[in-house]
């Protein structure tokens, strides 16, 4: 059974993630060892929220009490705070490059105490925002994803909606279903829920239109086709994002490693040593949102998985849906590194993030602890157990 610990500070409580219902833990079978460790982890050390830089602290110190609690093998652990912040806040030069060191010095924090070979990801530049692309206006219904920046999806637009998209700035591209399904060769759910057409904002713009955030925006994510991966694997060969889960698996066993993600991070912020790793696939470049950290973890590019930029999420977000702490995902990512570590090599592994749910989403580790947020909005803290037994 998969099951989750929620603490809102005052209390906690004990859920089915299958079904989302209250464990009664007293007659339930579930291993106390487990539940009694994500408990200490979490008890008495509140997520700051979004908009706190004690966020990154919080991660650091959260990764580390697993370490000490755990001593897992492969830790999975996100930093969501510069690519947060420099979305939402007007930061002066200087309050940036503050807070980038901020992040490496938490980075180094947990690699100089725990001695994990890490592997450190920068998801990509963000760069300020030019404009906005408003698709709120047109016949058909146009769609974005809040953490899929650059796609918006269209459904059923009319001829007329097709010439203005051919003519409104920061527009990119407008791509039709065959169009992307006949050059990415994607299938199964995916075709099936891919919009009737993709629009891909042009460098340094967002979408205006249903499921965009009503904030205020400074920056956005940039096209970035390569993204600066440090490996401190002596054979790590990392061409593509896809390739890391790979490096990992095929070293997990005999080392220990850190898997460490940076949103908002890329090749001008990187502070240290990297090598670029390829970003993109075809014209599509990754940002920073679940195509990222899934493509990541299951080692194989989004068009793969279930969940297409531009779908209509909210449709299937029925009362009898299942996992319903887990966002618009519909069930476990069941080749996760996680899971494969767990069920294939025997290797132990945690996660600690403030990615809020793909942190458990995309580690799919013994042990995920992440805050659980929304929009910005502070729920609480969330710890996700996916073994069995300690």
């Amino acid at each position: 059974m998969t099951y989750a610990v929620l603490d809102v500070r005052e209390w906690d409580i004990a859920v089915d993630l299958e079904t989302g219902a209250p464990l009664d833990t007293e007659t339930c079978s579930i291993d106390s060892s487990m539940l009694n460790m994500a408990r200490q982890v979490v008890k008495g050390y509140p997520y700051p929220g979004d908009f706190a830089l004690e966020s990154m602290e919080w991660v650091t110190d959260t990764a580390l009490r697993l370490w000490k609690a755990y001593d897992p093998n492969f830790m999975f652990i996100s930093y969501a705070q510069p690519g947060i912040l420099g979305g939402v806040l007007d930061l002066t030069r200087d309050d940036w490059n503050d807070l980038v060191d901020r992040q490496f010095q938490n980075v180094d924090r947990f690699i100089k105490n725990t001695g994990y070979t890490p592997i450190i990801v920068g998801l990509g530049d963000m760069i300020p925002l030019k404009g906005y692309a408003n698709l709120s206006n047109l016949d058909g219904i146009g769609y974005v994803r809040k953490a899929n920046r650059r796609y918006a999806g269209l459904f059923s637009p009319s001829d007329d909606d097709l010439a203005k998209l051919g003519d409104m700035p920061g527009v990119e591209r407008v791509v039709s279903k065959h169009d992307f399904i006949d050059l990415f060769g994607a299938a199964g759910s995916f075709e099936h829920k891919f919009p009737d057409y993709l629009v891909v904002a042009e460098e340094g713009y967002a979408f205006k239109t249903m499921g965009s955030s009503t904030r205020i925006g400074y920056k956005t994510i940039a096209r970035n086709e390569s993204i600066p991966v440090y490996a401190g694997l002596s054979n790590a060969r990392i061409h593509s994002i896809v390739d890391l889960r790979d490096a990992i698996i095929r070293n997990a066993s005999r080392q220990r490693i850190a898997l460490i993600l940076l949103d908002g991070i890329g090749v001008k912020d990187f502070r240290g040593r990297y090598n670029l790793c390829d970003n993109s696939v075809y014209w599509y470049t990754y940002c920073q949102g679940d195509d990222s950290y899934l493509a990541i973890s299951t080692g194989k590019h989004f068009q793969y998985g279930d969940y297409p930029p531009g779908w209509l999420d909210f449709t299937d977000d029925v009362e009898s849906k299942t996992c319903p702490y887990d966002g618009f995902i519909e069930r476990p990512v069941t080749d996760s590194i996680g899971n494969y570590l767990r069920n294939v090599l025997g290797v132990t592994s945690a996660a600690a993030g403030s990615r809020s749910t793909f942190t458990h989403l995309a580690a799919g580790a013994d042990i995920c602890v992440e805050c659980c947020c929304c929009g910005l909005y502070n729920y609480g803290t969330k710890a996700v157990i996916y073994k069995d037994q300690a």
